[in-house]
């Protein structure tokens, strides 16, 4: 269910699981959401590698193309 799965990676994301939480949402991402839940998890995604990326660069590299999209 990817409206489950966004639901719990949110949850994730607020408590700092980042790597868990963009887990979620890329399994998320592959099981075929619909248009709005699609835009809201590409959303979340940025806001994890961002937050990956500011707080420990290296550990964030392995996302660095998928975040420039």
């Amino acid at each position: 269910d990817p409206a489950g799965l966004f639901s719990r990676g949110e949850l994730k994301l607020e408590k700092g699981e980042l790597t868990k939480a963009v887990q979620d949402f890329k399994t998320a991402q592959a099981n075929s959401p619909d248009e709005a839940t699609a835009h809201k998890i590409k959303q979340k995604l940025y806001t994890a590698y961002t937050e990956i990326l500011r707080d420990t660069f290296a550990d964030g590299e392995g996302f660095l193309a998928e975040y420039r999209q």
